[in-house]
């Protein structure tokens, strides 16, 4: 059973905040998302996107563990300067210890997102 959360949204037309249920991030007015089976697991979905084209805002939580993924490292100097629309999540991968390999991969997968 899937849980039901509550959001909240400023209606433009209307010049209000409203309330709405929902059962995924979808179904919050202009956030588009999907995911895929690409391999990584076998037989499960294991990449997905999140898209909020009219994003006027983004925010992010990283670790402060000193041995972390080149990615992490990535995305958290994306987020520190830039206005993020999109983020690509893969499941079954930690992406560790991958050095500088592992940094070039997280900047081009978010050159081929952006695309």
């Amino acid at each position: 059973m899937r849980e039901i959360l509550v959001s909240f949204y400023y209606d433009k037309t209307k010049k209000e905040i409203k309330e709405m249920a929902i059962s995924s991030l979808t179904d919050i007015p202009g956030v588009f998302g999907s995911a895929i089976c690409c391999g990584i697991k076998q037989n499960k979905l294991d990449l997905a996107y999140i898209y909020i084209p009219q994003c006027s805002g983004s925010a992010a939580t990283f670790t402060k563990n000193y041995f972390r993924a080149p990615c992490v490292t990535y995305s958290e100097e994306i987020f520190a300067k830039n206005l993020v629309k999109a983020v690509i999540i893969n499941s079954g991968n930690a992406n560790a210890a991958t050095g500088e390999a592992g940094y070039r991969d997280a900047k081009q997968t978010a050159v081929v997102a952006s695309e």
